[in-house]
């Protein structure tokens, strides 16, 4: 289970705390109530017309945000791909 908080691995733990952040796993990231942020979208467009073009920081932006799911929906597979460019 991942922390919805923190988005931490929560292995073997049977507490309905995070064992990192401490907050309680059964509360919803306040990021997830399903509202669209239309500033995090328009960051996220950004950053990935900019990584496409090659620009490095951007890249690694775009790895951010895909890790976040700022802007977009959460995707680790894309994030260490953008970490790793």
């Amino acid at each position: 289970m991942l922390c919805p908080h923190c988005h931490r691995e929560q292995k073997d733990n049977a507490q309905k705390v995070c064992i990192f952040c401490k907050k309680n796993l059964s509360l919803p990231h306040p990021a997830d109530d399903g509202v669209i942020d239309s500033e995090a979208v328009t960051k996220f467009k950004t950053a990935k017309a900019k990584a496409s073009g090659g620009d490095a920081l951007e890249q690694y932006r775009l790895g951010l945000l895909y890790y976040q799911g700022s802007g977009c929906e959460r995707n680790l597979n894309q994030a260490v791909r953008f970490f790793e460019i």
